[in-house]
């Protein structure tokens, strides 16, 4: 039943308008004011309005592709903490960095989502193998089900491999996009911690560390 219910309500999310919608019929500018007012409700305790609408400016035109539904499971998952514990006013940096791992959550939970829904078929693909095997005319003559099998597993497991690593690469080059385009509209605190982030385990990115060491020095922090 709770599996279900999961699975409904990331299909909610992957039917749901996307924000490139929203943009297309109100304009951008009254879409980010829309996303910032939706934000703003459920986050207004927990992070400063400036922040947000830093946050919200960068979603709207680089992660188009979400739906502003995303936003309120972001929220919600963000008062329920799992992102870890917010400590003072959130800035945009947290924002940003949160948003990446609420994106990797979705995704992930799609990908189990369309794994689990794929095996539901696996006694019809058998059947299906099992004729196309002794069949004279078919690829697969001569060879075993479950030798076929195995090599399309083989095979989606490198596919599932590569399009995740894709997206995560994409993800990241956006982040770091955002970063380095609105560098100027940081407060000192968040360049601090930002430059924190990148030193820890989770980033590994020199050019990232120069880009804030650098203004960190320029600032005189």
């Amino acid at each position: 039943m709770e599996i279900q219910k999961h699975n409904n309500a990331l299909a909610k999310l992957m039917q749901a308008e996307k924000i490139s919608a929203v943009v297309q019929r109100e304009g951008m500018k009254a879409t980010k004011k829309l996303l910032h007012a939706l934000m703003f409700k459920r986050l207004n305790t927990m992070a400063e309005e400036e922040s947000i609408a830093l946050f919200v400016g960068s979603v709207t035109e680089m992660f188009d592709g979400e739906s502003p539904e995303d936003l309120i499971v972001f929220c919600k998952m963000i008062h329920a903490g799992r992102f870890g514990k917010a400590y003072g006013k959130l800035d945009s940096a947290t924002l940003g960095t949160w948003w990446g791992e609420y994106l990797d959550k979705k995704y992930e939970a799609l990908e189990q989502a369309r794994i689990k829904e794929n095996s539901q078929y696996k006694d019809k693909r058998v059947n299906y193998l099992d004729a196309k095997c002794t069949d004279e005319n078919s690829p697969y003559y001569g060879k075993t089900v479950s030798d076929v099998l195995k090599e399309a597993v083989e095979e989606e497991k490198k596919e599932e491999i590569r399009n995740r690593e894709a997206k995560k690469q994409e993800g990241y080059e956006t982040l770091c996009k955002y970063i380095q385009e609105n560098l100027e509209y940081f407060t000192d605190a968040e360049v601090i911690n930002l430059r924190g982030q990148f030193l820890s385990r989770m980033f590994t990115d020199d050019d990232m560390i120069k880009v804030l060491t650098d203004e960190m020095e320029r600032r005189g922090i």
